[in-house]
């Protein structure tokens, strides 16, 4: 009787330890067969996305939408579950989706005085205003004072709102005549150049300015250069 029961007990301890083994390895295979990669969305378009996701079984929200200068409008911009982490069958990825630029395609402020470029910022055609976030003036002897040179997004250039320009300062206040220096020092130079609001450039080495340019008697606005050229007289008879 005796042996009877310990050979009951010895096999149903065996079933127990068969029993729990094979619960586990089962438990095992169905965890591991349902946990999926999580594919990249990012650029995808939204019908793109869904298909993917409904083939593994997932699910697509949207949670936002944000405008990026490269991304198109429409396609995924992020997603809250990085790609490749491991999530279940049945769960939901969140997307925030771009808007595309914000601004399509940059104005052309070229040739405008600084009133009409600000008023053609605020009233952008694709609707989203462009504000003129710094200005740079400059002379320009070429273009009249106010008038906008340059700018930077440039025209039909995408993805930018802050606008820089270039504003004509219009041509120097004051022009002049370029002073006769050969034969001068250099200090002496310098003090007739600093009189006229003209800089001096100084080249090779000397005692005495040997050349120059522009040349004597040629026109030359306030702020500009004269350059010389150093050379050491010479002594001889």
């Amino acid at each position: 009787m005796i042996k009877f029961l310990v050979k009951i007990t010895f096999f149903f301890t065996i079933f127990i330890i068969i029993a729990a083994v094979s619960m586990y390895f089962t438990f095992q295979m169905f965890t591991e067969s349902k946990a999926i990669s999580v594919p990249d969305l990012k650029g995808k378009s939204l019908i793109d996305a869904n298909s993917l996701l409904s083939s593994l079984k997932l699910y697509l929200k949207i949670e936002g939408e944000d405008y990026h200068s490269k991304i198109p409008e429409g396609y995924i911009l992020l997603q809250d579950k990085p790609p490749g982490s491991k999530i279940k069958e049945g769960r939901t990825i969140s997307v925030y989706m771009s808007k595309g630029p914000r601004v399509q395609y940059m104005p052309d402020f070229r040739g405008l005085n600084l009133e009409e470029a600000r008023q053609k910022a605020s009233n952008v055609a694709s609707g989203s205003r462009v504000s003129v976030g710094k200005i740079i003036n400059v002379h320009s002897n070429t273009i009249g004072a106010g008038i906008v040179i340059s700018q930077r997004p440039a025209p039909d250039e995408s993805g930018g709102k802050d606008l820089t320009i270039l504003v004509s300062m219009g041509a120097y206040d004051s022009a002049g005549i370029t002073p006769e220096l050969k034969g001068l020092n250099v200090d002496t130079a310098k003090q007739l150049t600093d009189r006229g609001g003209i800089k001096l450039e100084v080249h090779g080495s000397g005692s005495v300015i040997g050349s120059q340019s522009p040349m004597p008697g040629t026109k030359i606005a306030e702020g500009e250069t004269v350059r010389v050229f150093l050379e050491t007289p010479n002594m001889s008879r």
